[in-house]
């Protein structure tokens, strides 16, 4: 079997997307307090998306690409300096700090 760049970039991708879903449904990430999911998994996604975005052979494909590499940036870089936004909850994360502020931003924001 020939090797192709954008099948196995995209294959990749949906497995860092799949595990990032799964970390954050059953809170294993934070619950061993790896930091897994903004020190691998969306450095990973970023990565991926970058070449992924090099590989397209549309624009649409490319701007897909470019728009989920920004994205795991953004979401790295929140989560590393715990400025998560996104939806308005009513838990008490704001309250909380270090890992379990972490946990409950990621359960309230889905």
């Amino acid at each position: 079997m020939t090797f192709n760049d954008r099948d196995y970039t995209y294959d990749a991708v949906k497995k860092q997307l799949s595990l990032i879903q799964l970390h954050v449904d059953d809170g294993s990430a934070l619950d061993a307090n790896c930091g897994c999911i903004e020190g691998k998994h969306l450095v990973l996604l970023e990565g991926l998306s970058e070449e992924g975005a090099r590989f397209s052979l549309s624009d649409p494909e490319r701007k897909w690409y470019n728009d989920l590499a920004n994205l795991a940036r953004t979401k790295r870089k929140q989560i590393e300096h715990e400025e998560w936004s996104g939806p308005v909850h009513t838990c008490d994360c704001e309250n909380l700090r270090g890992a379990e502020r972490k946990k409950c931003l990621l359960r309230c924001n889905r």
